[in-house]
């Protein structure tokens, strides 16, 4: 088991999502993904200022950062919409890509060897859906099973990446919310990339618009959701009101706090919610 588990039961995490709050502020403008020396400096200010216990690279960010000045790789995607997993593959077997990923995961690690680094990306079915639309793919064509299935396996080709890089975790999120199921096919199907994780040592987790029942198939190792689920700890998303004012449950077992910052939240609020955070893990 990797840091995340580990740390989370010797004491209560805090998991910041702040990129869209602190680009503008310390960035001055959108968060510098092409830009290693920026991006470090960035990071670091973010955590000295909010103290989050996660670090996190947000993989497909990365990757339409580079696919805006890189027109020749768009029109390759855009040859490969009959399959609707094939811009995809296409983007993330790029080899610039991989560079400025790995390049990037190498230097935020050695910039903060404390942190909890964790690769953050869309689900396969989420991400190969994101690439066809880019690429100009027909909205008629789904991302059915075997896309899936196809796009799980090279998200996991495009993760060997990042196997010197001090990875800690992976988080794939998902935009729909599934029943039983549905949980047990589509965790099926996203088998490659949490073999991926396991094999290097990393926790593996998803992030849910609702609480999932898992079942007794595998399962990730840890859930994000708005309420406790899956057989792992679960980060539990923090209500948007919070940020205007309105009071948290009592903290629960097995459990972390994962909070979006809001894009353009006053610094004064969010440092004087942030504290009370911060009294919930003990800090």
């Amino acid at each position: 088991m990797s840091r995340l588990i580990e740390t989370n039961r010797a004491r209560r995490l805090l998991w910041l999502n702040h990129d869209g709050y602190s680009a503008p502020l310390l960035a001055g403008g959108n968060p510098p993904w092409r830009n290693i020396a920026a991006c470090v400096a960035w990071a670091r200010q973010a955590h000295g200022l909010l103290g989050s216990d996660v670090l996190t690279l947000p993989l497909a960010d990365v990757a339409m950062a580079w696919l805006a000045l890189d027109p020749a790789l768009r029109g390759e995607m855009a040859e490969k919409t009959k399959r609707a997993h094939l811009p995809l593959k296409v983007c993330v077997a790029s080899a610039p890509v991989r560079e400025l990923s790995a390049a990037l995961a190498t230097a935020l690690r050695a910039a903060l060897p404390d942190a909890i680094f964790t690769l953050v990306l869309p689900s396969p079915r989420d991400w190969a859906a994101q690439a066809l639309a880019l690429a100009g793919g027909s909205p008629e064509i789904d991302v059915d099973e075997d896309a899936a299935d196809a796009a799980a396996s090279a998200i996991a080709d495009f993760l060997r990446t990042f196997a010197t890089a001090g990875i800690d975790a992976v988080l794939l999120h998902e935009s729909r919310a599934w029943d039983a199921d549905e949980a047990a096919l589509w965790l099926d199907l996203y088998q490659p990339v949490a073999n991926v994780a396991r094999h290097y040592g990393w926790d593996w987790g998803m992030r849910w618009p609702a609480a999932v029942e898992c079942g007794n198939g595998p399962g990730p190792d840890f859930s994000v959701a708005p309420s406790p689920c899956g057989g792992g700890p679960t980060g539990l998303v923090v209500p948007a009101t919070f940020w205007q004012g309105d009071d948290l449950p009592a903290p629960r077992p097995d459990t972390f706090d994962v909070a979006d910052i809001p894009v353009g939240a006053r610094p004064e609020t969010v440092l004087a919610r942030l504290a009370l955070l911060r009294e919930r893990k003990g800090d």
